[in-house]
């Protein structure tokens, strides 16, 4: 595991956590509806961070190629998780107002 890039992403989600506070407590995500675009776009550079931390060093030896590859489909499969567990959530809070 790359310690640097491990110390950076933790770092780095502390900044998203302050930003996505700040955009709570002053109702960004409701007042610019395009809000969201950029922090999903700052989640995803933490995934790669996290995922560049863990593959770099890894066990198995990876060529650059390689960790390039793991990295994108280690985001992408994160990505789409989150993606579908939004969708999710906003389907259930969608049909327990309506009761």
């Amino acid at each position: 595991m790359n310690k640097k890039l491990l110390i950076y992403a933790c770092t780095f989600v502390l900044f998203i956590w302050f930003i996505n506070a700040i955009a709570h407590f002053l109702y960004w995500y409701s007042a610019m509806r395009w809000f969201d675009i950029p922090m999903h776009i700052l989640g995803g550079m933490f995934l790669a961070l996290l995922a560049g931390a863990l593959f770099f060093n890894s066990l198995i030896s990876l060529s650059r190629l390689q960790i390039i590859v793991t990295t994108l489909l280690f985001v992408l499969v994160v990505g789409l998780g989150w993606e579908a567990f939004e969708y999710v959530v906003q389907a259930f809070i969608k049909d327990s107002s309506q009761v």
